[in-house]
């Protein structure tokens, strides 16, 4: 099992990030409940994050396409330019970064009508242990 050789192996004081990708329907969900499940049968603490949970908000997003109007990729989320880079950014670094008290961004799919909008902050998962 790679996963939990690339693991053990990590540096110190740094974890381990696994991505996945694949296509919408895949699996990619299953195949990371597996893993988390694997990984803490083995004594492994880890975290779970999408790609979707870092989408913008809904008013971010409806900023985003007001300011580029001839660019209907940008009416909705999912195209390049629809995520939250630097809320991705920070909170990726502090889960490999081992911290603790890690909120993990969720995102409703569901929210205005399946324009989406992020969860508010209390629906979010906070990762309470470090990592590995």
């Amino acid at each position: 099992f790679w996963c939990l050789g690339r693991a053990r192996q990590a540096p110190t004081g740094r974890a381990v990030g696994i991505g996945i990708s694949a296509p919408q329907g895949c699996g990619k969900t299953t195949l990371v409940d597996t893993l988390v499940g694997r990984f803490a049968a083995d004594g492994l603490v880890c975290a779970a994050a999408s790609f979707d949970d870092f989408y913008l908000t809904h008013e971010a997003q409806r900023e985003l396409a007001a300011a580029h109007p001839t660019n209907r990729l940008l009416e909705l989320r999912g195209n390049a330019g629809s995520h939250d880079v630097a809320l991705g950014t920070a909170t990726l670094r502090a889960l490999l970064d081992r911290e603790a008290e890690v909120a993990v961004p969720r995102y409703d799919k569901a929210a205005f009508g399946g324009r989406g909008d992020r969860a508010p902050e209390e629906a979010w998962h906070v990762q309470r242990d470090p990592v590995d």
